[in-house]
């Protein structure tokens, strides 16, 4: 929730911007994943020459029109789709008997480095994931979310991310339109330094009530 809308709720005190812990995390571990991550060279993958999409939830993945529609939409991009498969998109393939074409390439899960990696090198994500959502942001790659919604609404303000829902047409145009979009990257959500911060807002607290 941001200043502006506590604001309107009437909460004015005692606020402080301090940024998104999440972005903290990503730039924890961003240096890891490239010195140990190897996944785009045993993928044999090139940097912007391949998508990356995750589906998981369950509005898309339990009803057979919208997993019918996303991986339509998926089959016809014009670049290889690298899919990390969850338990329960492989499960409801096999359900609805959808066959993914050539182009797309399902793997197996895959652990946090090697997703960043990918996600980093990625010419664009397409997720249902809120948190992949927001990751794409912090590592400035285009993001096409496969829900009808989003938490992440300054995400799509920017104009760093398009909200597609399930229609393979827009899909397909959405990925084309990011590509090409050359909108400019604010800061969102900090500088990497939430937690310092945070412990710094907490401490002269505490220390404040100490000496009263």
């Amino acid at each position: 929730m941001s200043s502006g809308q506590l604001a309107r709720e009437g909460i004015r005190s005692a606020v402080h911007v301090v940024g998104d812990i999440m972005y903290d995390a990503l730039r924890m571990h961003q240096k890891r994943a490239e010195a140990k991550s190897t996944i785009l060279t045993r993928m044999q993958l090139a940097p912007k020459s391949y998508y990356l999409a995750t589906i998981y939830r369950a509005e898309n993945t339990d009803r057979r029109e919208n997993l019918v529609g996303l991986f339509d939409g998926l089959n016809r991009l014009g670049k290889p789709v690298i899919l990390p498969l969850h338990p329960r998109t492989s499960q409801q393939l096999r359900e609805y008997d959808i066959t993914p074409r050539k182009n797309i390439q399902c793997v197996a899960p895959l652990g946090y480095l090697g997703m960043l990696k990918l996600q980093e090198a990625a010419a664009c994500v397409l997720t249902d994931s809120g948190g992949v959502q927001k990751e794409a942001y912090y590592l400035e790659v285009p993001c096409v979310t496969l829900r009808n919604e989003t938490e992440w609404t300054e995400t799509v303000e920017v104009g760093w991310n398009v909200i597609c829902g399930t229609d393979p047409n827009r899909i397909v145009r959405a990925v084309t339109e990011m590509e090409h979009s050359k909108a400019a990257h604010p800061n969102l959500y900090g500088d990497g330094d939430t937690a310092d911060k945070i412990a710094r807002i907490l401490t002269a607290e505490f220390q404040g009530q100490r000496t009263e």
